[in-house]
């Protein structure tokens, strides 16, 4: 077994020593770190309120469940409060929150916990790029 172990860790490490991890434009290094450099500021947009707007730019079709639940969530917004919310799979529930929290005013930002590392990626990299794309 420590052969193996010995064994593995000379291929990672002549791969790591290959490898650049400064080959991605959007990384720095400082103090032996790699962080991700600063991006601009985003100039703010005027955006439409309009849900079935919004998801039609995204390519989508509205559904009435979701815009249901995407009113829920807007009211939420407005009013300021915390909210746990949970509803049934294929409803549409990321773009049912994504999209109204894109008409929030204030700089506080919207916290969003979801119950998988997995979904987390998918929202961070599929729909946050998408929505960066779009809006």
């Amino acid at each position: 077994a420590d052969n193996i172990l010995y064994e593995s860790y000379l291929v990672i490490e002549e791969v790591y020593q290959q490898q650049s991890l400064l080959s991605s434009p959007d990384l720095m290094e400082l103090h032996g770190l790699f962080l991700r450099k600063e991006s601009k500021a985003l100039v703010p947009r005027k955006l439409s309120k309009d849900f079935a707007k919004k998801i039609s730019l995204l390519g989508m079709e509205e559904r009435p469940q979701q815009l249901e639940f995407a009113e829920k969530v807007e009211h939420l917004l407005e009013e300021h409060q915390t909210s746990f919310s949970q509803a049934q799979t294929g409803l549409g529930k990321t773009y049912g929150y994504l999209l109204p929290a894109l008409n929030l005013e204030s700089q506080a930002g919207v916290l969003v916990s979801v119950p998988t590392k997995i979904l987390q990626n998918q929202i961070i990299q599929e729909e946050g790029q998408r929505l960066k794309e779009v809006f």
